[in-house]
């Protein structure tokens, strides 16, 4: 079985003209039947040469993408993945997580890009098969595999559920038929199944970069869990530390009790950031906010503390926080061009955020010790 994986990044400018056809067509701008604008203006709006744009139409053309006459103009023949799916039957199985936008979004997403190719989409929570027997939960979920395969759906959306509950979704893929794509996959990477995720190390590594060039030398990351920690945004974080020749030691990394405990962000904490970091990175939005109400109440230097989140879970921003962008809309129309493209076995897509700057970070004061006199309240 043959195991693709794509990074998207830096692209090549005839990638680029490529992409941004495709998208256009996807998102769809451009519909079957309609002409291209001509090779000279796609060379001006895209900043790339004539013999690029040729190429990359000439590349498109042979993929089905466009019809090219000589010496006519390029016409839009659709997207070749999704012609052959038109009446196809997706379920979607989700997590139902409170007050996360990051998922409302997909959602929503993954709802109108379905309903703009008029494919027959099910939603269905993981959550309402979740049992307290273990063995029952199984027999559950063996079941609801089945039922989807008696009403015909063989495309299957999801998000990577805990260590045990994936391996049986992999099991039952395959024992029932049905091709699955997980997205936002942060820890397993899909094992023999199809995945698509936004790529942590690199987002955190943006984050340490941006902190760093503002003069920052001493920053913490808040991960999530000491057991389950996400290696990849340690990873991101290291590696930033490490290519601007930074010292970094245990220390600079701390965990909490997982996002549905972030009100338990403990007064030592605190304490440790006033006296000794003059940033932070936080994995999740709630930690961040949370973190910058504390800082705010103690005053002093304390509110010149810079920090950063990653991962966005809540549907409000209390402050403008330098933030890791998600992308969403191009990471479902990923998963939905694996899902249906007959042509590839498993397929591993990983896409490289951008990170948007707030009010959130800024230069360290100068010559600033941090917290020494500060006096933290009761948390």
């Amino acid at each position: 079985m043959k195991n693709h994986t794509i990074l998207i990044g830096q692209k090549s400018p005839r990638q680029r003209v490529e992409e941004y056809i495709k998208e256009q067509i996807s998102d769809g701008a451009l519909k079957a039947g309609d002409a291209l604008k001509s090779t000279q203006q796609l060379g001006l709006d895209l900043g790339v040469s004539l013999p690029t744009v040729h190429l990359a139409l000439k590349t498109l053309a042979n993929a089905g993408w466009l019809c090219r006459e000589h010496g006519k103009r390029t016409i839009v023949t659709g997207n070749p993945v999704l012609k052959p799916h038109a009446n196809a039957k997706i379920c979607f199985l989700y997590s139902d997580y409170a007050n996360n936008r990051f998922r409302s979004n997909c959602i929503e997403a993954i709802t109108n890009y379905a309903y703009k190719h008029n494919w027959n989409l099910r939603l269905e929570c993981f959550e309402k098969l979740i049992v307290s027997d273990r063995r029952h939960f199984a027999i559950i979920l063996d079941e609801f595999f089945a039922n989807l395969a008696k009403q015909g759906i063989t495309h299957l959306i999801r998000e990577p559920q805990t260590t045990v509950f994936e391996i049986e979704c992999w099991h039952l893929t395959e024992k029932y038929g049905i091709k699955s794509v997980a997205f936002n996959d942060f820890w397993l990477n899909g094992g023999p199944c199809s995945s698509v995720r936004i790529d942590d190390t690199y987002g955190i590594f943006k984050l340490t970069d941006h902190l760093i060039k503002l003069g920052h030398k001493k920053i913490l990351l808040i991960d999530e869990l000491d057991y389950w920690p996400r290696w990849g945004a340690i990873s991101g974080f290291q590696m930033a530390m490490r290519c601007h020749q930074l010292p970094i030691s245990d220390d600079m990394i701390a965990f909490t009790s997982g996002y549905k405990h972030w009100h338990m962000l403990d007064r030592e904490l605190v304490e440790n950031i006033t006296r000794n970091f003059t940033a932070v990175i936080c994995i999740y939005d709630v930690y961040a906010m949370r973190l910058l109400s504390y800082l705010q109440e103690i005053g002093g230097s304390a509110r010149d503390i810079s920090v950063a989140v990653f991962d966005w879970i809540t549907n409000g921003e209390k402050f403008e926080l330098t933030t890791v962008v998600q992308p969403v809309d191009l990471l479902i129309q990923k998963t939905f061009d694996i899902l249906l493209d007959d042509s590839r076995q498993i397929t591993k897509l990983m896409l490289t955020p951008e990170i948007k700057v707030g009010n959130s970070t800024k230069p360290p004061s100068p010559g600033k010790i941090q917290g020494s006199n500060l006096k933290v309240p009761l948390i």
